[in-house]
């Protein structure tokens, strides 16, 4: 299902990964996700990798566009471009999502910031952030319309210009230490409840 979300790394104090995904992004869907993959790889290769990984620059990707055969005059690709584009770059593709987490496992990647996108209150239903400083899961939730509430990491950020003035940055719903994750079902039960406060 199209539930539109990011999943971010911070380390050192910045986020260095900040990953667009288009489908399930429930924690039911990508919060699973992210708990399986947490529990099971090695943080020290992680935090390495993750410092070692960069933003790729936009003559990069356009590069990457061409190679995969999209026209430069062209408003859109047709999807055997796109299909190319993410089997030649799987860490940009919107299907990987929080299996980003996964791929900085093996290696350093050059990687799309879509930071911005936590900004966008309507399309951003739901954000994750593994802080690689502080050991925790934070999970955050967009279509929010309550003033005041914790944007916790993301509350600096500008608003992107164009984005709904009615709904506000992501909230932060719950933190967790990585060294005591819940279940898919306390995260589900934490988050819903939460969510609906």
């Amino acid at each position: 299902m199209g539930t539109r979300n990011l999943t971010c790394v911070f380390i050192d104090n910045d986020f260095k990964v900040a990953q667009y995904g288009q489908w399930d992004g429930y924690p039911s869907g990508q919060g699973a996700t992210l708990l399986e993959l947490l529990a099971k790889l090695d943080l020290d290769t992680l935090k390495k990798n993750v410092r070692a990984s960069r933003w790729a620059t936009d003559e990069e990707v356009e590069a990457a566009w061409a190679e995969a055969g999209a026209d430069p005059s062209a408003e859109f690709v047709p999807m055997e471009v796109a299909d190319k584009l993410a089997k030649n770059h799987p860490e940009w593709h919107r299907d990987t999502a929080a299996e980003i987490v996964e791929m900085l496992g093996e290696g350093p990647l050059a990687l799309r910031n879509n930071l911005w996108f936590a900004t966008d209150g309507v399309f951003c239903e739901w954000a994750y952030v593994v802080d690689l400083d502080a050991m925790t899961l934070e999970v955050y939730a967009g279509c929010n319309k309550t003033p005041g509430k914790d944007h916790g990491k993301f509350a600096s950020l500008p608003r992107v210009e164009g984005t709904n003035p009615k709904y506000s940055t992501v909230v932060l719903l719950k933190t967790y230490p990585i060294s005591q994750l819940p279940s898919v079902e306390q995260l589900v039960a934490d988050c819903t409840k939460k969510e609906e406060e």
